[in-house]
């Protein structure tokens, strides 16, 4: 039977140990919305009515106190974040040069790039609000540096990086495509509201997206339209009012090279920079991406673009 002492005792106990319930209960659901540090992690938010998801990676040098550059890698059509991080060195780089890389998965394993033809342009999916919310949401979960968000991708996410280059340049500082022009139908109106630093690596002998531009190929869609190479690269020289070119030819071990051309004297001295590798087909260099299409798709070993890449973008923050 309780005393009235014994009483208050066991209220107090049962008052606290409800307290340290609901505190833990709190902390769980923190923890659960937080970025763990040192490890990989799989993330998803809702937007435009849809689940979203994506993979991030976040380096051991990563300090709270400090703002670390954001990176995001891009997809092509049938892929997802997850075969892009383990088919780059982007982690690995990660964290050596102590950058966040996220890899968004796209609606229907595609980008709504502008062309009016991919999975996701079809259907409308706003890609770039999409984007623009992630980079808000990752902002408040870590310490970003805002004036040096990347992005980069591969073939239908390497278009999709132009697209953000020409509507999100208020967020993204410089972009690097990969075997991914620019859609023939986001060109005219490709407007940002800043230069943009562009870095573009293309094989000469791409058999889906082809250097000489025109229809997409091999991919069982129709009216998805690119820009060619030297297209694509003089669109950006426009809008960066690029004044000056340099052309420097690589050869290696394998007997091919890559083709170097840089354009500077661009405004808010951003730069226009293309790699051709000759003879290269549709790839990620120096990894195979296996994707629907030719069978006998050559990889590429003349270059490992992800040390490059990053290179080229810590030249370039927003100005």
């Amino acid at each position: 039977m309780f005393t009235i002492k014994s009483l208050k005792t066991f209220l107090l106990v049962a008052t606290c140990l409800g307290l340290a319930f609901i505190l833990s209960f709190c902390n769980r659901d923190r923890a659960t919305d937080s970025i763990t540090v040192d490890k990989d992690n799989y993330g998803s938010m809702e937007f435009g009515g849809i689940e979203r998801t994506y993979r991030i990676h976040v380096p051991p040098s990563y300090d709270e106190t400090k703002p670390a550059p954001l990176l995001l890698v891009f997809h092509g059509l049938g892929g997802d974040g997850k075969e892009m991080e383990s088919a780059t060195k982007f982690n690995d780089i990660s964290d050596r040069r102590g950058f966040i890389v996220v890899y968004p998965n796209g609606y229907k394993s595609s980008w709504s790039d502008g062309s009016g033809a991919s999975p996701a342009s079809r259907e409308g999916i706003d890609d770039v609000g999409f984007v623009s919310a992630l980079i808000d949401k990752l902002a408040k979960e870590l310490r970003i540096d805002l004036n040096r968000v990347y992005a980069t991708g591969f073939s239908n996410g390497g278009l999709f990086a132009q697209r953000l280059a020409c509507e999100l340049s208020d967020k993204i500082a410089a972009i690097a495509s990969v075997g991914g022009t620019m859609a023939e139908k986001l060109s005219p109106g490709c407007d940002p509201n800043r230069a943009v630093s562009v870095m573009h690596t293309h094989g000469t002998e791409d058999s889906i997206v082809p250097w000489e531009g025109g229809e997409v190929r091999g991919v069982g869609i129709s009216g998805w339209r690119i820009l060619s190479v030297p297209a694509m690269l003089s669109r950006w020289i426009d809008i960066n009012d690029c004044s000056t070119s340099t052309k420097k030819e690589h050869d290696q071990d394998s007997g091919k090279n890559v083709r170097a051309e840089f354009f500077g004297g661009c405004r808010n001295n951003t730069e226009v920079v293309s790699y051709a590798l000759n003879g290269g087909e549709h790839n990620w260099p120096g990894v195979k991406i296996e994707l629907s299409g030719p069978s006998s798709v050559k990889t590429s070993r003349d270059m490992y673009i992800e040390d490059v890449i990053w290179g080229f973008f810590e030249k370039h923050p927003m100005k």
